[in-house]
């Protein structure tokens, strides 16, 4: 019985730990890849037209940082209202900024205005 509610457990904790996480699990995911130059995985945290935007971005060479990078995320606070979200982080410069987020199909997305 043990190791059914073990096998269980950790199936619930690698589920939650998906792209379907909290709004700040999502928007670290998400810029953490980013900055590194990981778009295929950034874009399973955005929303379909935000992987779209970072595939447009990236066909350009715009400014998204390499695999070198060392942005670390760090939450200042988030704030979540019904299917919307924001968090608060630090960024590279050491300045606050925000990443927005919505929910799709019950999972936080990031949702990149133009």
């Amino acid at each position: 019985m043990k190791k059914i509610l073990f096998l269980f457990l950790i199936t619930v904790f690698a589920i939650s730990c998906g792209t379907g996480g909290s709004p700040e699990s999502v928007a670290k995911n998400f810029t953490e890849n980013l900055a590194k130059g990981n778009y295929t995985e950034a874009k399973k945290y955005a929303t379909e037209s935000s992987g779209q935007m970072i595939d447009l971005l990236a066909t350009l060479g715009g400014e998204i940082k390499n695999s070198d990078s060392n942005f670390k995320f760090k939450a200042i606070r988030e704030e979540i209202e019904e299917d919307q979200a924001t968090v608060y982080y630090i960024n590279e410069e050491g300045e606050e900024d925000t990443v927005e987020l919505v929910k799709v199909d019950g999972k936080w997305k990031v949702s990149i205005s133009k």
